[in-house]
Parts: structure tokens; sequence; C-alpha cells
């Protein structure tokens, strides 16, 4: 899922790398519970470009327990 831009966890990987974060800082950025991280990198990643993107990220959120305003900002600077 790190090597496939349709998943969550690509741009995971990419804001890890460019920002130098342990997973344990990237829990507590995105609010998440530790055992929520690896569910998160498996959800697809939503299109900014598309008229669902709010609905679906908010979905994608809520479902992992992610701070939804963190998650937006990491999947708008860490997509391709």
């Amino acid at each position: 899922t790190t090597d496939d831009p349709a998943f969550v966890g690509y741009a995971l990987a990419h804001w890890q790398a460019a920002e130098q974060l342990s997973e344990s800082e990237m829990v507590q950025t995105l609010g998440l519970r530790a055992d929520d991280l690896a569910l998160l990198r498996l959800c697809w990643r939503p299109d900014p470009a598309y008229p669902s993107y709010a609905d679906d990220l908010r979905t994608i959120a809520a479902h992992c327990g992610a701070n939804p305003d963190v998650l937006d900002r990491v999947l708008r600077t860490y997509a391709p």
C-alpha cells in the first residue's frame, strides 16, 4: 500500500519520510490509536478533485479515528 498511490498508505509513507516521523509520532499527530494506523493505510485515497472528497475524507477519518484536518493536509500535500 505504500507503493500504490491509490491507497492512503502511499501519502502516509511520503509524509513520514519527508517529516522524519516515527510511527508513534504519526499516530499522535493523526489522533489515532496505534492499532488503527494499519487500517488507515489500507483505505483507498480519496481524490481532492472529486466533489465527494470531503465526504470521503470524513468517512475515512471517522472509520479509523483520525483527525480529518490533519488527514486532509497529509493527503493534499503528499498525493501524487
